[in-house]
């Protein structure tokens, strides 16, 4: 029990560090002072904040847990003080006063479920979702129907905003038919979007699935954890058609990583039925990872002529 604390400790001590925040105030157009709490190096993890902030009499809290990622990393808390307040208070010597306090929990790469021993508002959601509580809509997939509410997806997911403001058939029958997909996943696709939680397990049993629905609905967050499980569990085996799934939902930062890793293990990969396949299935594809390759070996060639070139005397 105490080294698995430990490993924790150290996940949690790894996910503070590798995340730069920031806290910035300035004025808008209204002559509100927005304290805004950001990050600009994002790493895929949940975080719990907490900002206080007090001027005089004035006094506020906000406490939130969200999922940091590459495309939600701005914004995450937002408060506002009238300018006319800090005015009236500077004639008075009053002090604002502005705490933050965060806590990032490990990230999403780690088997299991991902999630944090908080919010308690997650459960909640949870819930909300699996008793259909106050639902406005439901999902058809063959037989099973799956009870939703139309305002969580629109906020989670671009998507089904432009689906129910649209006036389409799904928006004013309030049904939304899935031919594409299976129960199973679309479920834990939907547990994602209320509660920011998924179970790893199955996500990698079923990650191009997966990576197919983030794509679709534009779910960046989970294209994200997507990329970073791609990123983790590729092997000379299977890295052909990881490549070539990165490949065809455009997630480029997951490509050019199983193109350096096929580039420094190309003897490795090329014997493999994975590679066999992905010559048949993309001849393009395979075109450019001998690309990529030749100018790997261009590279790896120079680097060893600058390391045995011997040094010039200074005369």
């Amino acid at each position: 029990m105490a080294h698995s604390n430990k490993q924790a400790n150290a996940k949690k001590k790894r996910a503070n560090k590798d995340t730069k925040w920031h806290l910035d105030l300035f004025v808008d157009r209204d002559d509100w002072l927005d304290v805004l709490l950001h990050c600009d190096n994002p790493a895929v993890c949940l975080c719990k904040i907490s900002l206080d902030i007090s001027l005089g009499e004035f006094s506020s809290n906000h406490t939130a847990a969200v999922l940091c990622s590459s495309k939600a990393s701005r914004g995450l808390l937002n408060k506002e003080i009238s300018v006319y307040s800090l005015e009236d208070a500077h004639e008075t010597h009053t002090l604002l006063r502005i705490k933050c306090c965060l806590d990032a929990f490990p990230d999403l790469g780690n088997s299991g479920t991902a999630q944090s021993s908080f919010p308690p508002v997650v459960p909640h959601y949870e819930k909300l979702l699996a008793a259909a509580v106050l639902s406005d809509m439901h999902f058809e997939i063959g037989t099973e129907r799956i009870a939703a509410h139309r305002a969580i997806l629109a906020v989670r997911s671009p998507v089904f905003q432009k689906m129910f403001e649209s006036g389409m058939t799904e928006s004013t029958d309030n049904v939304v038919k899935i031919n594409d997909f299976g129960v199973d996943v679309f479920r834990e696709m939907l547990t994602f979007l209320y509660t920011g939680q998924i179970n790893m397990d199955f996500l990698s049993e079923n990650l191009a699935v997966f990576v197919a629905l983030a794509d679709k609905y534009d779910i960046g967050d989970l294209k994200t954890v997507c990329c970073k499980l791609l990123q983790q569990d590729r092997t000379p085996s299977n890295v052909s058609s990881m490549l070539l799934l990165a490949h065809t939902y455009s997630i480029d930062e997951a490509k050019q990583d199983m193109m350096q890793y096929i580039c420094s293990h190309f003897n490795e990969v090329i014997v493999t039925n994975d590679y066999a396949k992905l010559v048949k299935e993309n001849v393009a594809l395979v075109g450019e990872i001998n690309l990529e390759h030749a100018q790997y070996l261009r590279q790896q060639t120079a680097n060893k002529k600058a390391k045995t070139k011997p040094a010039t005397k200074a005369r």
